[in-house]
């Protein structure tokens, strides 16, 4: 209520007087409204900007790293080739120096060890594989002939019956 007004006449006065102090109040939530969302919206706005920084920060900071990890992989290789070079170039020397037919004949046997060790492996790989497809095979057989019986379940009496003495015969006649 006003100070400056007396007291209300009626109820009536009553009633509008405290209508318009709500209408007062509702207004001044409405004018207030935009500085809310311009502050929850700038809340939001910070929010969103610090994300995309932490993210490009983390982006950032892989790609260093895995920049870093590039470089010392590249650095390493071109250290195990050098060495592997000179390792390469040593024994050349040596080889040279030390080509006698014994040598040779070692190396010969050498070299015949390793092949006929690869062509055992290669054989037991073979072995294996046929032995696989085998497996295989008998088991789509299997399959076959289990999806076969519940087909030939599926079928009236009278041509089980005839089913199974063809079976009969042509097992009989193996």
């Amino acid at each position: 209520m006003d100070e400056k007004e007396p007291n209300p006449r009626s109820a009536r006065d009553a009633l509008m007087i405290e209508l318009i102090g709500d209408l007062g109040r509702v207004n001044d939530q409405i004018t207030a409204l935009p500085s809310d969302i311009k502050n929850a919206v700038e809340g939001s706005l910070r929010l969103i900007a610090d994300a995309v920084e932490q993210t490009e920060k983390s982006a950032k900071e892989v790609l260093e790293k895995f920049q870093a990890e590039i470089k010392s992989s590249a650095d390493n290789e071109a250290d195990n080739f050098k060495q592997k070079m000179a390792i390469n170039e040593r024994t050349t020397m040596l080889s040279e120096k030390h080509h006698t037919k014994t040598h040779n004949l070692s190396v010969i046997m050498a070299f015949l060890v390793i092949f006929n060790t690869l062509f055992c492996g290669c054989m037991l790989g073979f072995l294996f594989y046929s032995q696989q497809k085998y497996e295989e095979k008998m088991e789509n057989y299997a399959d076959a002939y289990q999806i076969q019986q519940a087909a030939i379940a599926n079928l009236p009496e009278k041509i089980q019956q005839q089913f199974e003495e063809e079976k009969r015969k042509l097992l009989s006649e193996k």
